[in-house]
């Protein structure tokens, strides 16, 4: 055990014989905890509470605080307490070994208090459109062009603030485990919230659920390859409507550019917002996307190749790939030609 009172060019020793030491370890809780994450000898003060101690072995294991079950005793049996302001040292004895696994939580915890400002849903739908041109808008492929896309059709334009859309999304799933729970995401919400937040984890129909709600609006994502849309939050009486692309790997924005003599990428006078009954609008998406079915830009997710950047596995389709991830957490990957 080492101590450094004071800044030292190394560690400083403490002999046992030390008056301090012997007083900073009759007064301390030594315990040790075994975890999926390794072992942990830790030494606590008597007056730590058993919220606190949770919260570090939840740090330490990676286990929410939602699914933290701590063993103690022999043979093992679950801690279950009713008040987590109770102490560490009238549950546990000094020198005792504790497991920590997944599964119904010993410690009540309450989880810090997440707010959500959504912008004031419009009161009227933009007018309808009887001219102009549908337009594709590209944006980069780097992991978060859904976020890119959506900010670009719904925040002005601005590209950039695509960034901040991830905890958009991470903080309207931990305001709402019930609508988004552990069945719908595929994992704990709070697990969830934390994997979005990655830059380089993609995001798909969850978040664009998310996102309609949270600007009160329609998102009618494009298939290139079905030619199908899907209207999140229809039926939800949004008054505005936006359209994003999707050519099975990669979203683009879409926009209707009103004036035929403007340069078709100029991006000055795309309009991006539209009633969610646009008829017009519908049908220039819909030209778009079957124009560039026809031209084959889009990727068949179920049987094109992708190679692993990490290990330079090959793989074939989404499912590999997501069963490689899963299995050795490797993220990077990349399409390839056979």
């Amino acid at each position: 055990f080492w101590l450094k009172p004071h800044k030292v060019s190394r560690p400083q020793e403490f002999s046992t014989d030390s008056l301090e030491l012997q007083g900073y370890f009759s007064m301390a809780l030594r315990l040790q905890v075994r975890h999926k994450a390794g072992q942990e000898r830790l030494t606590l003060e008597h007056d730590t509470t058993l919220e606190a101690f949770a919260a570090l072995i939840s740090d330490k294991s990676k286990i929410p605080l939602s699914r933290l079950r701590i063993k103690y005793g022999f043979p093992p049996k679950p801690l279950l307490v009713e008040n987590g302001a109770a102490l560490v040292s009238s549950v546990f004895q000094t020198g005792e070994a504790l497991i920590v696994e997944d599964g119904e939580p010993s410690v009540p915890c309450q989880l810090p208090a997440v707010q959500v400002h959504r912008p004031e849903a419009p009161s009227m739908a933009p007018p309808q459109n009887s001219s102009g041109v549908g337009v594709r808008r590209v944006v980069d492929a780097d992991n978060s062009c859904l976020f890119t896309s959506v900010a670009y059709v719904l925040l002005g334009k601005e590209r950039a603030a695509g960034v901040r859309l991830r905890t958009v999304v991470a903080d309207e799933i931990l305001c709402d485990p019930v609508t988004y729970s552990e069945p719908v995401l595929g994992m704990e919400p709070e697990k969830y919230a934390e994997w979005i937040r990655n830059p380089g984890h993609w995001g798909g129909g969850i978040e664009l659920a998310v996102l309609s709600d949270h600007f009160s609006a329609v998102i009618v994502a494009w298939d290139v390859q079905t030619l199908r849309s899907d209207r999140y939050g229809e039926g939800k009486g949004h008054r505005q409507c936006v359209h994003v692309i999707y050519d099975g790997l990669h979203y683009d924005a879409l926009a209707l550019s009103i004036l035929e003599e403007v340069p078709p990428e100029s991006e000055d006078f795309d309009v991006t917002v539209f009633s969610p009954d646009d008829t017009f609008m519908d049908a220039q998406a819909r030209a778009v996307v079957a124009k560039l079915k026809s031209a084959r830009q889009f990727t068949n997710t179920a049987s094109f190749t992708l190679r692993c950047m990490v290990c330079q596995q090959g793989l074939v389709g989404t499912s590999d790939a997501e069963e490689h991830a899963k299995a050795t957490g490797h993220q990077n990957f990349a399409e390839y030609a056979q």
